[in-house]
């Protein structure tokens, strides 16, 4: 008994380390943040550059179209909001299953002291 116990144990540690070790950003999620934090650059960019226009219209009294400049800073506010979410999203599922491997672990090593006590006691009174 003793010797399955340790075997559970050492099982259950093994499988918390590989769970430890499973418990990363992926290459996706960096290029995803990546593309998040140089979309939220283009928009205050696009933003700046709008403000600049804005001015120099006011100065020279002349009307300028910023519709597209406006709606590509409306786009790329939205991809940055939309990869969030997905950073999110992936970053709950990947605790979820870093927590549901680390119980799954937790449970091998709690069965695995049981059976060393178990062990121990048939030892002592055998």
């Amino acid at each position: 008994m003793k010797g399955l116990g340790l075997l559970l144990i050492l099982l259950g540690l093994g499988i918390a380390l590989i769970a430890v070790m499973n418990n990363r950003e992926t290459d996706y999620d960096t290029v995803l943040r990546q593309n998040r934090e140089r979309n939220a650059k283009s928009a205050s960019e696009e933003k700046a550059i709008g403000e600049v226009v804005g001015a120099l219209s006011k100065m020279t009294g002349r009307k300028v179209d910023t519709r597209n400049s406006d709606a590509m800073e409306a786009d790329l506010h939205e991809s940055v909001a939309n990869d969030t979410k997905e950073l999110e999203e992936r970053a709950r599922a990947r605790n979820s299953k870093f927590t549901t491997t680390l119980v799954v672990a937790g449970v091998f090593v709690v069965a695995g002291f049981v059976f060393r006590s178990i062990g121990s006691k048939q030892l002592s009174t055998g």
